[in-house]
């Protein structure tokens, strides 16, 4: 019977091996995937000679974590355990190398499709393994992106909405935000992506219901000027349900009335409006809501 002084000292060396192992295999499988993309006869040769020295050492020290294994069970099982443990290294491997690749590009190319043919054969893996681990690894993929483009959508919303209730953000907005981007795990440069294309997308509606909203105070005008209370409070309300601000409105809604100040006759008939014709749409367009500017500043915030 071995003591625990014989089992601790073997489980030890058992360990040191296989952290050996661990190391060996992944620079092996680095060197089989040079060999598979490399194109230059000299380098070829030079990798194949590497990967021929580890092959060996890997086979050295498998055979010692064997005996070791042997020794610590007392049974002789690893003759039957080893080549299907190293094929499932082999095919770990490869499905590393499959992940890699749709990493980078995904339909593959017709180039990319033969390195991995290319490594699934220096690995000796079966063709059935290899493409099913291949097509695992695309299923994973596309439901990885479609969760990715789910959590943009929701920081792109969860930001309109911050914009609507502050801007410019305070010092704990940003960093609410900075928090919410890391917890859905989006990337810095699609953050900004996001923020931009809002942004833009809520200058546009905005400038869409200002224009809106000129034109009906205007139309307005035009039918009664001084307002009685019950068009002021239609104004307002259509104001608010368009969501603009008093800094934006107010000063357009001067300009115009400034134009429909009555003019007193100097007999004792009632004061008239001077009669206006409605300015072009492109009159409307071209004023600008100071609301942007503070919009713009979100961006430099950044």
């Amino acid at each position: 019977m071995k003591t625990d002084f014989n089992r601790q000292r073997l489980e030890k060396q058992q360990n040191n091996l296989q952290s050996q192992l661990h190391t060996r295999d992944e620079k092996l499988a680095r060197l089989r995937w040079n060999l598979v993309i490399e194109t230059a006869a000299a380098v070829k040769f030079q990798l194949e000679k590497q990967i021929q020295v580890e092959e060996e050492e890997i086979k050295r020290l498998e055979g010692k974590l064997s005996s070791i294994e042997q020794a610590l069970t007392g049974t002789i099982e690893t003759g039957v355990r080893e080549p299907s443990l190293k094929y499932q290294q082999n095919l770990n491997e490869y499905k590393q190398a499959v992940i890699e690749v749709l990493e980078h590009e995904y339909p593959l190319t017709t180039n990319s499709l033969q390195h991995l043919k290319r490594l699934r054969d220096i690995l000796a893996l079966e063709n059935e393994d290899a493409d099913l681990l291949k097509a695992q690894a695309i299923e994973q993929l596309c439901i990885d992106r479609a969760e990715y483009q789910k959590n943009l959508q929701q920081y792109q919303n969860e930001f309109c909405q911050f914009v609507r209730q502050e801007h410019p953000f305070s010092y704990y907005t940003r960093n609410q935000l900075k928090q919410r981007q890391q917890s859905l795990g989006i990337k810095d440069e699609d953050t900004s992506l996001i923020e931009k294309k809002a942004i833009e997308q809520l200058k546009e509606l905005y400038q869409k219901n200002f224009q809106r909203y000129q034109q009906e105070f205007f139309r307005e005008v035009q039918q009664e000027y001084p307002f009685t209370p019950y068009a002021q409070k239609r104004l307002k309300k259509l104001q608010q349900s368009l969501q603009l601000k008093d800094e934006d409105v107010l000063p357009v809604e001067k300009q115009i009335t400034t134009q429909f100040t009555p003019i007193k006759p100097e007999t004792n008939l009632p004061p008239v409006l001077p009669s206006l014709e409605a300015p072009p749409d492109e009159w409307f367009k071209e004023q600008r809501p100071k609301w942007f500017q503070s919009l713009d500043s979100l961006l430099d915030d950044r």
